[in-house]
């Protein structure tokens, strides 16, 4: 069997595809469908913890949990730090904080927060089991990892998202996930859902993939 080529990310076209920094900011209400879908309890998740979102870009999901959900502390951290420049000036959440940094390489320090928090990122990471142990890493025992992506399986998704505009996107799927979190000794689970339709819960026809990803509570594994 040949050995399949895996890209890598490409720092230069993500640059190029975040070529305009965001000149507003967008409500963020409407984020709330995705939360509830993925959990119907999502505060829990949350609320007095310490959350690290990934790839947070223009923030809205930041002031969405702070508003909502009273984190100890929530790092919105990404590539390209001009992408959160607006929401930082807008700020008014103490706890909040913005870091520029790669995902492949968090700037941080290990077991530093309880909940890592992914939106349509996992979908622009490759190899992504270069991105599983860092996540792993800065989890503290019995983290969580919570994601939403794109799902590949539903042929809503394929024709939609055919050309990106993004050279980095793939089409991620679950056995992608499970693998890259599995193989770093995390237990994963999905849920597949649609924020229109809350009912549909089909893994070939919901268009959103959630993932809840556990890191063991013992402290050595």
């Amino acid at each position: 069997m040949p050995i399949q080529r895996v890209e890598r990310f490409d720092y230069e076209a993500e640059r190029a595809y975040y070529a305009q920094a965001p000149s507003q900011l967008r409500g963020y209400m409407w984020l709330e469908a995705y939360y509830q879908a993925l959990s119907a309890d999502y505060s829990f998740f949350f609320y007095n913890r310490r959350v690290l979102d990934m790839g947070a870009g223009e923030c809205l999901h930041g002031i969405f949990v702070c508003s909502q959900c009273h984190p100890t502390a929530y790092v919105n951290l990404d590539l390209f730090a001009d992408r959160m420049q607006l929401a930082a000036s807008k700020n008014r959440f103490s706890a909040m904080s913005f870091v520029s940094g790669d995902c492949f390489r968090l700037p941080f320090a290990k077991a530093s927060f309880d909940t890592v928090w992914a939106s349509g990122v996992l979908v622009r990471l490759r190899p992504l089991d270069e991105v599983a142990p860092e996540i792993k890493r800065v989890l503290s025992p019995g983290g969580i990892f919570l994601g939403i992506e794109p799902n590949f399986q539903s042929v809503f998704v394929m024709l939609k998202r055919a050309r990106t505009g993004n050279k980095n996107d793939w089409k991620i799927q679950p056995r992608d996930i499970y693998e890259a979190f599995s193989g770093v000794g995390m237990a994963v689970e999905f849920k597949f859902f649609w924020r229109r339709i809350p009912w549909l819960k089909h893994p070939l026809l919901s268009p959103t993939l959630g993932i809840i990803a556990r890191r063991s509570p013992i402290v050595n594994e």
